[in-house]
C-alpha cells in the first residue's frame, strides 16, 4: 500500500503526463503550480473517504471471466451493485443506470444519471463501473461485488489498471478509490445478468441530471426485477 506522499508523488505524474500530453496534441498550456495543487487536492478527497475495503477478484477465482448467464442472489451478507450505460451518438448523450441488491434480491437503491459528455465507448465502460463505486461508498456498503459485462474493463480493474489504454485515467482513479478496501469484488457477467441496469440506463436518458430510488424501482424494471428474486 503507497503512503501518502507516495500518491502525491504517483498522482502529480500521472496529471502532468496527462497535460503534456493535452499540450503536444492540443495545444492547451497548464500552469504547473495549479496541477501539483490539483494532485494534492484528489489525493486528500480519495483518503477522506476513509474505505476500509479489499479489492478482490469473482468469488469463483476466475478473474474477469463471465460468472452466470443470469442474475443471482449472493452468499449471505454480500451485496451486489450492477452497473452499465449506453451511449447516444445521434443526442450525444450518455446514461448510467445502477442498482443495489441485498443478499435476498431485494432491491437497496436504483440510481440513473443522464448527461451530455463526449466519453467513447470504452471510457464509458469504465466509468460506469468508477459511479458503480462510488454509489457504493455513499451508501457506506461493505462485503459487496460490483458487476458489469464488460470483461475488459473487469479484466484491467483486476490487473491493475492498464496504462496504456485511452480510459487510463479512469483506472487510476478506481485502482485508487480501492486501494484501502477489504472484500469488495470485481465479476465480469453476461449481458442477460445486466439487464436491470441496462433499463436503469434507458431510464438515464431521459433525465437531465440524477435521479434516485431508494428501496425501490422504476415501474418500467418493476416486473424485471421481481422475475430475478423469483428465479
Amino acid at each position: 500500500m503507497l503512503t501518502k506522499g507516495e500518491n502525491y508523488f504517483c498522482i502529480t505524474i500521472w496529471k502532468v503526463w496527462c497535460s503534456r500530453n493535452d499540450w503536444m496534441h492540443n495545444g492547451k498550456q497548464y500552469d504547473v503550480n495549479e496541477e501539483v495543487w490539483w494532485s494534492r487536492n484528489y489525493v486528500d478527497e480519495i483518503r477522506r473517504v476513509g474505505c476500509s475495503r479489499e479489492m478482490g477478484v469473482a468469488t469463483d477465482g476466475r478473474s474477469g471471466e463471465e460468472v452466470g448467464d443470469s442474475w443471482r442472489p449472493l452468499d449471505h451478507g454480500m451485496l451486489k451493485i450492477n452497473c452499465n450505460f449506453r451511449v447516444d451518438k445521434r443526442r450525444k448523450r450518455i446514461g448510467f443506470g445502477i442498482i443495489v441488491r441485498d443478499d435476498g434480491g431485494r432491491v437497496l437503491m436504483c440510481w440513473a444519471q443522464g448527461c451530455e459528455v463526449n466519453y467513447n465507448m470504452d471510457s464509458a465502460k469504465a466509468m460506469a463501473v468508477y459511479k458503480g463505486i462510488i454509489v457504493g461508498r455513499d451508501m457506506g456498503l461493505v462485503n459487496h461485488v460490483v458487476e458489469t459485462d464488460s470483461a475488459t474493463v473487469i479484466k484491467q480493474i483486476v490487473k491493475g489498471g492498464n496504462s496504456e489504454a485511452s480510459y487510463s485515467g479512469i483506472l487510476d482513479a478506481i485502482q485508487i478509490l480501492v486501494s484501502d478496501a477489504r472484500n469488495v469484488i470485481f465479476q465480469h457477467v453476461s449481458t442477460k445478468a445486466n439487464r436491470v441496469a441496462l433499463k436503469l440506463v434507458n431510464e438515464a436518458l431521459s433525465i437531465t441530471d440524477v435521479a434516485v430510488w431508494k428501496e425501490d424501482v422504476p415501474m418500467c424494471n418493476r416486473a424485471l426485477v421481481e422475475g430475478e428474486q423469483r428465479s
